[in-house]
């Protein structure tokens, strides 16, 4: 954490002290008390907490640690720059004030107070995006967060910020829009499965799951139980552009991609030159369709297993998300091995970069160490953070791009629908299929909380 001096003249009162603890009991809320407003700081994983007390008047970004209603505690003599303090904790529970006192010697004078300001600590919290939480198909052309969904799988965004949902169950696509915030009906006929085109909203799709919008705008759905890909081409219609329809299974490799069999496909992504690749999820491949010929091949993977090495010996099972990354390398959700690969594009090597066996654990240390439990969604963002959705551990997993270390950002240990508009950290997700990463801050992210019924949306507060 860092801090810093300032000149506070005509303040009566000035930061008190910093204090890094471990209290792993605690988490974030609001609080005031008296003149004073505290700020206070936790990371989930390992309880690592930092308090510090603010000036008078000092009115915004105001949180304190609790979980465990009633707890107190004291701990003295600690050892800060300049001085050592006695700090007294009490009063710790969701209705009354937090109280936090600081006591001793600073740069060899008695003080209570001293003139340390830290730099703001960015709380994230979780809100309502779209979805009530009832399950349904009503609200088109309203706001998002009064429309009702069935199992919302896909999520992408495009260059505008609209937010597109694959609301699965339901069997057709919409979207929000990023300036009124109202969802729209974009592809599909709601309520009603199988197939057909090519008007996008006279189509039907049976069961829609991954979506992605290239750089022109043209949205790629992962059809699942079609067993295809398709396309609806920007202001345009919907084509197939791989797979049979209803036939499952493995064939095609150095054919037209719509000659092809996929098996249960359930993301597809695209590349600058165009170039898509597919989660074939049944396969345990992915599968790549050439931009500029239309041919597809295995890219990584064979026969279900687990391997790192070179993407031909490599071995997956049942992949179901892709993300790439600003190089252009791309992350796989393997969902049933329970790890997070990637696909090295420059040596075209798999290596693992999170998860072992099933499991949770390991927030706070190297993801590659950490369990993780039938993750179904990948994301990146600008800054090289990795979102994992972790699908059974109802939580979404952070991999820092500098240490490599994992943490919780949004879930905990119970599967629910609690939480909305207090810490990310304390809220409840049910089985979260998809994650999308926004470029804007850091944590900036939106949930596909399938079986909530909604997509959430975590974002940071000072």
């Amino acid at each position: 954490m860092k801090t810093g001096i300032r000149d506070i003249t005509g303040f009566s009162l000035v930061i008190v002290m910093v204090f890094v603890a471990m209290l792993s009991s605690l988490a974030i809320v609001a609080v005031k008390m008296g003149a004073l407003t505290a700020i206070s700081m936790y990371n989930a994983g390992e309880g690592k907490q930092a308090y510090y007390i603010a000036e008078a008047g000092f009115q915004h970004a105001l949180f304190r640690l609790n979980l465990n209603p009633g707890w107190t505690g004291e701990l003295l003599d600690q050892q800060f720059e300049g001085g050592t303090y006695s700090i007294n904790v009490s009063q710790a529970d969701p209705i009354d004030d937090l109280t936090i006192t600081a006591v001793g010697s600073y740069n060899g004078t008695e003080h209570s107070i001293i003139r340390v300001i830290p730099v703001p600590i960015k709380v994230f919290i979780i809100i309502p995006f779209a979805g009530t939480g009832v399950p349904g198909r009503t609200g088109d052309n309203g706001p998002a967060i009064d429309a009702t969904l069935r199992k919302p799988r896909g999520l992408h965004k495009n260059a505008a910020g609209d937010v597109y949902i694959a609301d699965t169950d339901n069997h057709y696509i919409r979207y929000v829009d990023a300036v009124n915030k109202k969802i729209y009906r974009f592809a599909g006929r709601p309520g009603q499965s199988g197939y057909s085109c090519c008007n996008p909203i006279n189509s039907r799709f049976d069961r829609p799951e991954g979506i992605f919008i290239d750089q022109g705008g043209n949205v790629f759905i992962a059809d699942r139980n079609n067993q295809l890909i398709r396309e609806v081409i920007f202001g345009g219609n919907v084509v197939d552009v791989a797979g049979q329809l209803d036939n499952a299974g493995f064939s095609g490799d150095g054919w037209p991609a719509t000659n092809a069999r996929l098996d249960n496909p359930r993301e597809a992504v695209v590349d600058q030159n165009g170039n898509i690749y597919i989660a074939d999820t049944a396969n345990c491949r992915i599968r790549k369709i050439d931009g500029a010929t239309g041919i597809i091949n295995t890219f990584a993977g064979g026969a279900c297993g687990s391997a790192n090495g070179p993407v031909a010996n490599a071995r997956f099972n049942r992949p179901r998300g892709l993300a790439f990354d600003a190089a252009g390398n791309i992350y796989v959700a393997d969902t049933n091995n329970h790890r997070i690969r990637k696909i090295d594009m420059t040596t075209m090597t798999v290596s693992t970069i999170a998860g072992s066996i099933a499991g949770y654990s390991g927030d706070e240390g190297l993801a590659v160490n950490a369990k993780l439990d039938t993750p179904y969604g990948v994301a990146v963002n600008q800054f090289g953070t990795i979102y994992i959705a972790d699908t059974n551990n109802n939580r979404i997993r952070k991999i820092d791009s500098t240490t490599g270390n994992i943490t919780t950002h949004a879930g905990s240990n119970t599967a629910g629908n609690l939480g909305d508009n207090g810490p990310a950290i304390d809220a409840q997700l049910n089985k979260p299929n998809k994650v999308i990463a926004f470029d804007d801050v850091d944590g900036h992210i939106i949930i596909a909380d399938t079986d909530n019924n909604r997509v959430r949306e975590v974002t940071d507060v000072y």
